[in-house]
């Protein structure tokens, strides 16, 4: 399948749906820039928010990585 099928397809599917799950890395580094500015996280929760989508699910993986730390703080 082309990218561009990819992308179509998939803003068909989040915008049938008003709840969407985001999965995202909890090593350090690729949380960090999955945030910034140009991140892809952030813009992927853009895109859905401009689809409708009214409620989002957050799944942290990669939590057993060493270099993540786990803290209130990060």
């Amino acid at each position: 399948m082309c990218r561009l099928c990819f992308f179509i397809k998939s803003v068909d599917y989040i915008s049938e749906t008003s709840t969407r799950d985001q999965v995202i890395s909890a090593r350090k580094g690729e949380f960090e820039t999955g945030y910034e500015k140009g991140g892809q996280t952030r813009e992927h929760v853009q895109l859905a928010k401009t689809l409708g989508v009214s409620k989002l699910v957050v799944v942290v993986n990669k939590m057993d990585d060493p270099t993540v730390g786990w803290s209130k703080e990060r």
